[in-house]
């Protein structure tokens, strides 16, 4: 809301709504062994970074371990190696290889430390807020997995948002480890108890193209054969600050809002964004922006805190919505325009918004692409602003096929 009544908070209060936040940056680099006991291999992890016998350094995002084998992406840590990193590039290494690993992690001995300087009762707060996103890291729904051949493998967490039917949605999403066995494919679709699920149909599409190019949907689910991508010259968020290197490819780093020092009585810190520079190819009419990003589990809290204010009045509420089009459209919309990506091209004089990216599962990212109109864009640079909610996306690439 852009009007706000401003009210005197007491100390707890205001403790709430940051203490997640700071808690963000009591994580670190923990040591995990031994790697075969199965309690470590069936434990969730985000990245891994470990140090192979022959005394490299690698860093797995999304990894997960089968038998006596390491799989993940391989995420090379960029800003140590500067070695570019393309999505879909995983790899396997055999446990006996790997002399050393270490899981990012929450520190529990930080945020106790964090805990006893804030006091007691805001830890508590704290502390129920934690475990609850931790909670959420594994209930985002549905999620789609392939299997590859030996094992199942998370390959989708598709139409992310759609809470209830008014919401429902077609999603189209690529499958990067499907393999073929005795001419079958196979999927399998999981939700979490708790939870209503409606799941109305899945086909599957077999694209042929040439291997030079790469296929992504857009919002309405039309599929783009995207061939060179161009990086950006320049990328800076809402603060200014310079994110190229966090944009430029995709590998370990990120680029997500910085959630503290906002004022919600000023227009400027209710959004966040990228603006980001390309170089134009003379004579362009038409682009298509290419963005690899996912939703921060921050947004499945605050999806599911939103949810719970309705109380015992939540069943009553969908049917409200899905019996009145009218509201149940002003809500699509309030959804859109809050959590998902828009997306806008500069034009000289105002910001032309161009289209959407529609809301990722936090599990993996996605690429999206969005048709830009060049037409009325003067001079040799193109400049895109990516714009939402603060803290709501983890944005890994943003590239441009022109």
């Amino acid at each position: 809301m852009r009007h706000i009544h401003r009210r005197r908070l007491s100390p707890v209060q205001a403790l709430i709504p940051i203490m997640p936040f700071a808690l963000t940056s009591c994580s670190s680099w923990q040591r995990i062994q031994p790697l075969s006991k199965s309690t470590v291999q069936n434990e969730h992890y985000t990245q891994l970074r470990l140090w192979t016998v022959g005394g490299d350094i690698r860093m797995l995002r999304n990894p997960w371990f089968s038998g006596d084998t390491l799989y993940g992406l391989n995420a090379i840590l960029a800003h140590e190696l500067r070695v570019p990193y393309e999505k879909g590039d995983s790899v396997a290494i055999p446990i006996e290889k790997i002399a050393k690993v270490e899981a990012w992690r929450h520190d529990g001995s930080m945020t106790a430390g964090l805990a006893i300087s804030i006091g007691f009762t805001a830890a508590l707060v704290a502390v129920a807020v934690l475990a609850e996103i931790s909670r959420l890291k594994n209930q985002n729904c549905p999620r789609i997995h392939s299997w590859d051949g030996t094992a199942w493998r998370l390959d989708s967490g598709t139409y992310a948002g759609a809470i209830m039917p008014t919401l429902a949605r077609t999603d189209v999403d690529n499958l990067d480890f499907a393999q073929a066995q005795d001419g079958t494919l196979r999927l399998r679709v999981t939700g979490v108890p708790g939870e209503t699920e409606h799941v109305d149909a899945i086909r599957l599409l077999v694209v042929d193209h040439d291997p030079l190019f790469t296929i992504a949907p857009d919002a309405s689910g039309a599929l783009h054969a995207l061939g060179s991508l161009s990086q950006p010259i320049a990328a800076r968020d809402f603060r200014r600050r310079d994110v190229l290197e966090l944009v430029h490819a995709n590998d370990a780093l990120n680029w997500e809002s910085v959630p503290t020092g906002r004022d919600t009585s000023r227009a400027d810190d209710i959004r966040d964004g990228l603006e980001i520079e390309f170089p134009r190819v003379a004579g362009a009419t038409e682009a298509r922006l290419v963005v690899d990003g996912r939703y921060t589990l921050w947004k499945n809290y605050l999806m599911g805190q939103y949810i719970q204010l309705h109380g015992r009045d939540t069943g009553a509420w969908y049917h409200a919505l899905a019996a009145g089009p009218v509201q149940a459209r002003g809500f699509e919309e309030a959804i859109a325009r809050e959590m998902f990506l828009e997306v806008s091209v500069w034009d000289g004089t105002h910001w032309r918004r161009q289209g959407f990216i529609p809301g990722v599962g936090p599990e993996l990212a996605k690429r999206q692409v969005v048709r830009l109109d060049l037409s009325g864009v003067r001079g040799e640079t193109v400049r895109v602003r990516l714009e939402t909610a603060p803290s709501l996306w983890l944005i890994d690439r943003v590239a441009i096929d022109l």
